[in-house]
């Protein structure tokens, strides 16, 4: 169960990078944009984009609607 965890780990980075980064080889590419249009750093921008899944995984599961399969 593990190793086909870590397969699906694995395949889906490599998907994400790929819409992420396209041939880009500067993978934090996108955490820099983010800092340049709001004049931070990028690890504060990645702390905004952070904070933005959190809320996110919080509403799901405080959804009274939500049905988990």
């Amino acid at each position: 169960m593990f190793d086909e965890q870590v397969a699906l780990c694995a395949r889906i980075l490599q998907q994400k990078t790929k819409e992420y980064t396209g041939d880009d080889t500067d993978r934090p590419g996108a955490f820099k944009a983010a800092a340049a249009l709001q004049h931070c750093t990028p690890e504060q921008a990645l702390a905004g984009m952070l904070a933005k899944h959190i809320v996110s995984l919080y509403d799901m599961c405080f959804d009274d609607g939500l049905i988990m399969t």
